[in-house]
């Protein structure tokens, strides 16, 4: 039986995103013991989140479900309880449904523990398998919903970086100048269609190669490929940079290794990562994918949306170089209530 994977002490940049075909196999020794990776949030973090609604009434069909529902109940209801409440239900039910062996157990036991081995500063193994099971999707969905009209909102994945430096307008993103031109230009309004001015406008993106300046610290510029601007008085914005390439999903640790088992592809396609705020409006963060991407049906972490398909329109310079063009409008929706931002913008 195969054990955890060890890792190194710290992991190479290139390992952060550039994947190893998958080795097939799930672990299934369970390790003696399984270090936490990082803090959880505690009861206080929990409580202060909307209710929850209750298990359901056959959320405990077993005897030992029973009991722990009628201790659960006796404590002081909170957030907390809730949740363990609901997920204790539903963790019995499908173990009633399967009827795992011991051996099986363990082995999703030895799973669990293997995700956590490879969760660390640099790399989030958890975070990984929720994207990949499309949870990361749902709760972004059911936390910045968006109506008929605006721009939906995406996760801002792992390589979001909030010290990207203030550019120009028309500044060009590229440090390196490695790849084909990509000119972008854009207009933030409002649902009635009105530009947004002063809007600020963060961008970020892989490489031709699928790959972030911060997977690669030592083989691209320091911000290549970000930057923050500010919209003209029209709401408009532009800027140059080069066409990103779209990438795979590690698939060296177990949660690649598990979709690798299921036949799931791990592919995301070229995309533009945005990040827009204005007063009195909700913060946008956002993708906008090449329509023309072959993995564009496949988006591993399901953030694919009809309103984010753009069309990255390829044509030849003068010196017969090629290059591509973009344009875009990025809609953003009022504050429910003054003063608030469901998606944290400052």
């Amino acid at each position: 039986m195969q054990g955890p994977v060890a890792l190194p002490e710290r992991l190479a940049p290139s390992e952060l995103a550039a994947p190893t075909p998958a080795s097939g196999a799930l672990p299934l020794q369970l390790p003696e013991s399984a270090t936490p990776a990082g803090p959880t949030p505690g009861p206080a973090a929990l409580s202060a989140a909307p209710p929850a609604p209750p298990p359901p009434a056959a959320g405990f069909p077993d005897s030992i479900g029973q009991e722990l529902q009628r201790r659960l109940a006796g404590g002081a209801p909170s957030r907390l309880a809730e949740a363990v409440a609901l997920a204790a239900g539903h963790l019995h039910l499908l173990v009633g449904a399967l009827r795992p062996s011991a051996a099986e157990f363990r082995q999703a036991l030895g799973f669990l523990t293997e995700l956590g081995h490879h969760s660390d500063a640099r790399r989030q193994e958890w975070v990984l398998l929720a994207d990949v099971l499309g949870v990361s999707a749902l709760v972004e969905g059911l936390n910045a919903p968006r109506p008929r009209g605006a721009t939906p909102n995406t996760g801002a994945g792992p390589f979001y970086r909030a010290d990207a430096p203030d550019l120009a307008l028309g500044a060009d993103l590229s440090r390196d100048g490695r790849g084909e031109r990509l000119r972008v230009s854009g207009r933030v309004t409002d649902l009635a269609g009105r530009g947004l001015a002063g809007a600020r406008v963060e961008v970020w993106h892989a490489n031709a190669a699928g790959l972030y300046e911060n997977q690669q610290p030592d083989r691209q510029p320091e911000f290549n490929l970000r930057g923050r601007l500010r919209a003209d008085g029209r709401g408009q914005f532009d800027f140059l940079t080069v066409k990103p390439g779209g990438y795979a999903l590690p698939s060296d640790g177990p949660v690649g290794r598990l979709m690798a088992a299921l036949g799931c592809p791990l592919e995301r396609p070229a995309h533009l990562h945005f990040r827009v705020t204005a007063p009195g409006h909700e913060t946008l963060t956002t993708h906008i994918f090449d329509r023309a991407d072959p993995a564009i049906g496949r988006d591993a972490v399901f953030g694919v949306k009809p309103e984010l398909l753009a069309d990255f329109c390829a044509r030849r310079t003068r010196s017969g170089a090629r290059e591509h063009l973009l344009d875009l409008n990025l809609v953003l929706c009022p504050l429910a209530r003054p003063g608030t931002d469901t998606m944290g913008g400052k």
